[in-house]
């Protein structure tokens, strides 16, 4: 028995969306079945793989690993622009604490301080600790 040859362009919009509903569901219902089939041999060779190997997040990880070719470290020259780490503040507001390692940019606390006439050197740290 032979089945009906389907011809698109002849089917209406409500016939293409019923197909559509219909192609649709029996993916689902392929994938499903396809899936638990995957899963149950997954399941059945687990007892094959070593320990490290138990998960396929594992198992990929470790092909990927072995796959590759070692590399040859270099140690990377330290450029003079590579950041050496935080500085320790040396103008404090003493309003809100905000603090300034005197690097960068003048922050704009201390520039309106300095727009109303007061010294940067009232703001200084060490002068706080004195």
């Amino acid at each position: 028995m032979t089945k009906p040859s389907l011809d698109i362009d002849t089917l209406t919009i409500d016939q293409m969306l019923d197909l559509k509903d219909a192609l649709e569901a029996k993916l689902i219902e392929i994938a499903k079945s396809e899936a638990a089939t995957m899963a149950e041999r997954l399941e059945r060779l687990r007892a094959y793989l070593p320990e490290e190997m138990s998960t396929p997040i594992q198992a990929k990880k470790s092909v990927r690993k072995s796959a590759k070719a070692p590399k040859a470290s270099k140690a990377k020259p330290k450029s003079k622009h590579q950041k050496s780490g935080k500085l320790a503040p040396k103008f404090r507001d003493p309003v809100t604490g905000k603090t300034w390692s005197g690097r960068g940019m003048v922050p704009v606390w201390l520039r309106d301080y300095e727009a109303a006439g007061r010294g940067r050197t009232e703001f200084s740290v060490q002068r706080q600790r004195d």
